[in-house]
């Protein structure tokens, strides 16, 4: 498993884009660093996998959340067209990244409408394209990304500003189980998930607060935020290893463990 991460080196909260910021309520840079450097070890010594770094820049405090640069399929890039301003700056760094390490940058064509952030809100599973919709990325977008990856989409509608990314209420685990947060949904939404092959876990408030979908996903291995015990005890039912390092510095910008990495393997 190759990861892209990126050190929180200017990480901090500088705007409101989600309903989690608040600028009166800024991380303890050295305790975010310490957060941070724990779910690198855990994820490149503990669990082996390799770990890719990007350089952050400052100005750029977001850049840290590396699963809204894009979208990886082998060989190719397609970048993030980011729906606020604040974040678009990081798509140079991003794009540039990948062009030294050897991939080819496809970006949506300019041509269709509406935005996209990457893994944030477009997860593939099985020969699916699970993709969120409704306050970051765009149906548009999404089907021109299924076409590029040959994949059909499945459309699901956040309602609830909390959950903004499909990567912090919807986890897939193995082809065959899905964690997802309910309320973070429409109705029918909520019943095309249903419909999907396989069994799902429907995360509780309280895990979901914590952002327990919000995790990464290495074989059996689950790596999430702290304090989500009803949902690890659920995951060893289902025969999956979690494990808990406190995020807590990351969750004021809105985001855990799967934000800060990026799946550089599909």
């Amino acid at each position: 498993m190759r990861i892209l991460m990126c050190p929180p080196d200017h990480y901090n909260v500088e705007y409101e884009i989600n309903a989690w910021m608040r600028i009166t309520r800024t991380p303890d840079a050295a305790l975010a660093k310490k957060q941070w450097d724990a779910l690198y070890t855990l994820l490149s010594v503990r669990l082996g996998a390799d770990v890719e770094l990007i350089s952050g820049h400052h100005g750029l405090p977001d850049m840290v959340f590396t699963a809204n640069a894009g979208i990886v399929d082998g060989g190719r890039f397609i970048p993030s067209r980011f729906r606020h301003a604040e974040r678009q700056g990081e798509s140079p760094y991003y794009e540039r990244w990948f062009v030294t390490h050897g991939y080819n940058i496809q970006p949506v064509p300019e041509y269709i409408a509406g935005t996209h952030e990457g893994e944030g809100d477009s997860l593939m599973w099985r020969d699916l394209l699970l993709c969120g919709h409704g306050h970051r990325s765009d149906v548009p977008a999404h089907c021109a990304i299924g076409g590029m990856l040959g994949r059909d989409i499945i459309a699901l509608q956040l309602v609830d500003p909390r959950w903004y990314h499909l990567d912090t209420c919807l986890l897939p685990l193995t082809d065959d189980l899905i964690a997802y947060y309910p309320a973070a949904f429409d109705s029918e939404s909520v019943t095309a998930i249903e419909r999907l092959p396989g069994k799902k876990i429907k995360l509780s408030d309280h895990d979901a607060a914590l952002f327990g979908a919000n995790a990464v996903v290495i074989g059996k291995h689950v790596i999430m935020n702290s304090g989500c015990e009803e949902l690890m005890s659920t995951l060893r039912d289902h025969g999956m290893k979690p494990h808990a390092t406190d995020l807590s510095e990351f969750l004021k910008a809105g985001g855990a463990a799967k934000c800060l990495s990026l799946m550089l393997d599909h």
